[in-house]
């Protein structure tokens, strides 16, 4: 596993970023590997490890949640990527289909705690306050508003919600 982080990270760069969607799911990967990694290392194997399912709910909800900051990200370096042919999901399809995307990505974070979670309405409460952040922004855009700094603030805001939901799966 942390072999392939590491193989994971090498091929981000020089492979992965310019394919559409492969660096935004190479980087979910990358955060969903480390609860697996942890699991591994205290059951000693990936199959037992796999058998936990706060566990497997934990990295389904890390993939899902880093996947929606990344596309966030891409919203807020859409400029960028245009001019350099960077085909990101917000470069192709704009902001407005972007946060329909990322709530999308939001509704299995949703989902993944409403099944696996040890307290679910910690998961609940982050994953509706960041859903809340994406359709605000969703709105913004739909009337013509540039959405770029209420991205970043939706990115900055996510670590705080998170963290919530990774801590619904360890009490």
């Amino acid at each position: 596993v942390y072999g392939g982080g590491i193989a994971v990270t090498y091929f981000y760069t020089e492979y992965l970023k310019p394919v559409f969607l492969l660096k935004n799911a190479s980087v979910a990967l990358l955060t969903a590997l480390a609860p697996v990694s942890g699991g591994i290392s205290k059951v000693g194997s990936l199959a037992e490890a796999l058998q936990s399912e706060h566990l497997v709910g934990l990295a389904t909800a890390s993939f899902f949640g880093i996947f929606h900051r990344e596309v966030l990200m891409d919203i807020v370096d859409m400029g960028g990527d245009k001019n350099a042919g960077v085909k990101t999901f917000p470069a192709l399809y704009g902001a407005k289909n972007s946060l329909l995307f990322t709530s999308g990505l939001l509704s299995v974070v949703l989902v993944s705690g409403m099944m696996f979670s040890k307290t679910q309405w910690l998961s609940d409460v982050g994953t509706i306050a960041m859903m809340y952040n994406v359709m605000g922004l969703y709105n913004r855009e739909r009337e013509g508003e540039d959405v770029t700094e209420g991205c970043k603030k939706a990115i900055e805001s996510s670590i705080l919600t998170f963290v919530l939901i990774v801590l619904s799966y360890c009490f």
